[in-house]
């Protein structure tokens, strides 16, 4: 471990773009290969949809970029397209809503997933999200408390393309899918643990390094590293609510 401040601060930043552009490449991969693959035709997706992918996917590549600005000595430029993020995450909050509701009202929620259990994700994660994103505004003073929890939101939007990857890998594992669909349709727990296991994973590795770095994990992952548990938790318990089920099933079918 270096123990010089401004040692730690060099390092720590280097660290820090290099797991900003593993978030980018994860984002990448997940998406590109699940429509490579044929396993989604984004040629009937909703609109909202293609506008929700649009919003963040420039987020992300705003968040890559930010983690580079955020070293100059200049942070003007850091802090002016900081506001521009926010906008950025409002509006991609927004979209993630109207589409979680848009595709179960047209009965495309993916068949792995229980439909109260897919339109809770899609409302609770981007919650969690703006959660993380707004305590990183306030905390935008601390370089090593706002970095880290900057890095909290963008954990928690990192589902949908762990998501696909395990599809991904367990439907190649089983066979293809017309075996391995109707076995995870019946087993609706077993994505969702997975999607858990390793973005839990993904923060554990990030604590380890952060350790070897500073000589001790900052509370702030500890913070990122149980909000993951909790997410999850929170849309099973969002979806065994059965008014909420019953809501979810009124849409299906109702085209907003």
């Amino acid at each position: 471990m270096a123990s010089a401040p401004a040692q730690v601060f060099k390092i720590e930043n280097a660290f820090y773009r290099k797991v900003a552009l593993t978030m980018g490449l994860l984002m990448l991969a997940g998406f590109g290969l699940f429509s490579a693959l044929g396993l989604t035709d984004v040629t009937v997706m909703p609109r909202s949809a293609h506008l929700h992918g649009i919003i963040m996917f420039a987020w992300v590549v705003l968040f890559i970029a930010q983690n580079f600005l955020g070293t100059r000595p200049d942070l003007s430029l850091h802090r002016k397209l900081g506001w521009f993020g926010v906008a950025l995450a409002t509006v991609g909050v927004v979209t993630a809503w109207n589409t979680g509701l848009v595709t179960t009202s047209l009965d495309r929620a993916p068949p792995v997933f229980y439909p109260p259990y897919f339109l809770a994700l899609n409302l609770l994660t981007p919650v969690f999200f703006a959660g993380f994103l707004g305590a990183a505004i306030r905390m935008r003073r601390q370089t090593a408390v706002h970095r880290r929890l900057m890095l909290g939101a963008i954990i928690m939007v990192t589902e949908p393309p762990i998501g696909r990857l395990t599809i991904i890998a367990l439907v190649g594992g089983m066979g293809g899918p017309d075996i391995a669909i109707p076995y995870f349709a019946a087993n609706q727990w077993i994505i969702p643990m997975v999607e858990m296991g390793l973005q839990m994973l993904i923060v554990a590795v990030i604590m380890l390094r952060d350790r070897a770095i500073r000589g001790s994990v900052h509370k702030v992952l500890w913070y990122v590293l149980a909000g993951v548990p909790l997410l999850y938790a929170a849309i099973w318990g969002l979806a065994a609510v059965p008014a909420f089920a019953d809501f979810v099933f009124s849409l299906k079918g109702s085209a907003l």
